[in-house]
């Protein structure tokens, strides 16, 4: 895994354009803005990261534990594995999270 550091991210879905952005407690993809809402504080967390919003200070985490569950926002912190990719044909560089 490679290390990310501890810092303020803007997650862009790298299909839709959209970035992941907070509505009430609901994860949504909205158009890329500079509000806060689309801000994500990463935090190094034992071998994975806790991700909480910037403005609404609630950690990333999944509605219920079963399969295809949506993503939420809670006051409960959640550990993600966060991933590097490189894609060569693109020279780019890309993280997922699970």
């Amino acid at each position: 895994m490679s290390q990310l550091s501890h810092g303020i991210y803007k997650f862009v879905n790298r299909q839709s354009g959209t970035a992941m952005d907070v509505v009430r407690n609901s994860v949504v993809g909205t158009p890329p803005s500079y509000f806060k809402t689309q801000q994500w504080e990463i935090i190094p967390s034992g071998d994975g990261y806790m991700i909480r919003n910037v403005e609404t200070q609630k950690y990333l985490s999944f509605q219920t534990l079963f399969p295809a569950s949506s993503v939420v926002t809670t006051s409960y912190p959640t550990t993600w594995d966060i991933n590097r990719v490189y894609i060569p044909y693109e020279s780019a560089v890309f993280y997922e999270s699970k």
